[in-house]
């Protein structure tokens, strides 16, 4: 499988306008298709420990779980 660019999208339930749902675009990806994924986070968003890594390699798993109340999707770049 070839690597795959995505979008980490966060949806925030009530956080919008008049109570609509908030999406929140968290950073971008590469999909490896091995289980792990190099993410770059937003602008603004905390970056890996070391400053001189921008990007870091983590489990796709880790990607979406553990958000509470708010769901994370990654949207892939050649499904949107």
């Amino acid at each position: 499988m070839a690597d795959q660019e995505f979008t980490i999208v966060q949806t925030r339930p009530g956080f919008g306008p008049g109570g609509s749902d908030e999406l929140v675009t968290l950073g971008t990806g590469v999909d490896h298709g091995d289980g792990t994924a190099t993410v770059t986070p937003a602008e603004g968003l905390p970056r890996a420990k070391d400053p001189d890594e921008v990007s870091q390699r983590v489990q796709m798993g880790d990607l979406t779980s553990g958000h509470h109340r708010f769901t994370v999707e990654l949207v892939y770049a050649d499904r949107e």
